[in-house]
């Protein structure tokens, strides 16, 4: 009976565990319009990204500390911390996040060559897709930002960003399913108790 017991009691707490997952904040994938941008002082008409015909976003002009911010702030919701992921290929381009349009601002990633001070990840200029993912802390609401760096613009691509929270809220057990849950693990064992008598 005692093997029983532990069992259940173990069970019971892998369901009542708090698990930590991410809340999606923000997504773009670049497949209709640039409605969630903005461009520098946040005029959208100094913006110089462009959406392709495929769906990928690129830029008609080099411009430095931010072509291109979104225009809603996001923040954290309990430890600054968010997890930054997208799609890139090209040369010159750099992600990161401003308090402002812009204001003081973070280079997360870019192509490092083109860049005096390296950024959290150096993108590959090889010209194919690829993937990146991070983790960066901010302290309050913060935009993400994205620009063409180096001449000639427009050999810079970006696609499928995505944000989210790294410490969104905890799924809450149902107390209904729970005990559901927990009388019938005590009805097998009785039955597997019976059952050796």
């Amino acid at each position: 009976m005692k093997k029983i017991t532990v069992f259940i009691c173990f069970v019971m707490l892998l369901f009542f565990t708090p698990q930590v997952f991410s809340a999606t904040l923000f997504f773009e994938d670049f497949e209709s319009n640039l409605s969630n941008w903005t461009g520098k002082d946040g005029i959208d008409s100094n913006m110089s990204g462009e959406i392709l015909t495929d769906g990928t976003l690129h830029f008609l002009s080099v411009v430095g500390a931010g072509d291109m911010f979104t225009k809603d702030l996001f923040t954290s919701s309990t430890s600054n911390t968010f997890i930054l992921s997208f799609d890139y290929k090209g040369q010159g381009g750099f992600v990161g996040y401003s308090y402002g349009f812009p204001s003081s601002h973070t280079w997360l990633a870019g192509d490092t060559q083109y860049y005096y001070a390296p950024p959290q990840i150096d993108m590959d200029d090889s010209n194919e897709w690829t993937h990146y993912e991070l983790s960066f802390t901010a302290t309050g609401s913060v935009h993400l930002m994205l620009e063409d760096y180096w001449a000639p613009p427009g050999n810079a691509y970006f696609d499928n960003i995505l944000l989210t929270d790294a410490n969104g809220p905890d799924p809450i057990p149902e107390p209904t399913t729970m005990l559901l849950f927990g009388t019938g693990l005590i009805g097998l064992a009785s039955v597997r108790r019976k059952i050796k008598k």
